[in-house]
């Protein structure tokens, strides 16, 4: 090898270049296994099923059916089985109310590596046209600030001018890590916020109003929507806050508090 051929290998900006390229190499590793770290999170339990939600705290409201999923392959795509399928009466209002008769639905994910499922891919999969879709803000009592939901009105593709309840309404919202947010983009910012917990959840809350008009269902409008939803709210929520749902702060403050070696000292 001739001198310059050396020199050329020697000079500052090819050595400068070389370790930068070496820095870049080893620091690669080092920030894909703090990603992976950081968003890895360890799984975390309701603190009480939601079969044991209380049916008493909720009346108004009586449950009048319980459905369990049977389909193996659906219960898989679901991606959980912590869930309930009830439906609910509204016993204090007139019968023949669109807002009567509710079907709620709730999902809860001990772990952030699912993609939330939501009602707009779900039912349109289905068979399903979406009609309208618009956002509406809850006002609970209860909450410290009003909660957002989405709200869906679908029809049966197959359905035709003759049918008496071609519509109908859904609506839902998610718990992320103790905050409240509707739509999947939402789920994802919060989870990503989660950078030094060591748990994540979401839970989906979905339901939809309906009456037993004559010769089929009725289905509420926006307004009766709404009042339902606040009012179906202050009930459910409270429960689920207090008794199902993780509290996050608590947990992780627990889980970080080393113990005092004085005070293990004096116990021995």
């Amino acid at each position: 090898m001739t001198n310059s051929k050396i020199k050329a290998y020697t000079r500052p900006a090819f050595l400068t270049c070389v370790t930068l390229l070496m820095l870049a190499c080893v620091s690669k590793g080092v920030v894909f296994k703090w990603i992976i770290k950081v968003t890895r999170k360890a799984p975390i339990a309701l603190q009480k099923s939601f079969d044991e939600i209380d049916a008493q705290e909720l009346a108004p409201y009586k449950v009048i059916n319980k459905t369990k999923i049977a389909n193996k392959e659906v219960l898989e795509a679901l991606g959980t089985e912590d869930y309930i399928q009830w439906l609910l009466e509204d016993t204090e209002v007139d019968e023949k109310s669109p807002v009567r008769i509710c079907s709620l639905f709730i999902t809860y994910y001990g772990k952030s590596d699912r993609v939330p499922h939501v009602p707009d891919e779900c039912f349109i999969g289905s068979g399903y046209d979406k009609i309208a879709a618009r956002h509406n803000f809850l006002n609970i009592e209860g909450q410290a600030n009003p909660i957002e939901m989405r709200l869906l009105v679908f029809r049966n593709s197959n359905s035709d001018a003759w049918s008496s309840d071609p519509d109908f309404s859904r609506m839902y919202f998610f718990n992320v890590n103790n905050d409240y947010k509707c739509t999947r983009t939402g789920v994802r910012r919060v989870l990503g916020k989660n950078l030094r917990g060591k748990h994540s959840f979401f839970s989906k809350v979905e339901w939809e109003f309906f009456g037993r008009g004559f010769g089929g269902r009725s289905r509420p409008s926006d307004e009766q929507n709404i009042a339902a939803s606040e009012k179906l709210m202050s009930k459910i929520l409270p429960l689920l806050e207090n008794e199902h749902w993780p509290n996050l702060d608590e947990i992780e403050s627990d889980e970080n508090t080393e113990p005092n070696i004085n005070d293990k000292s004096k116990k021995e």
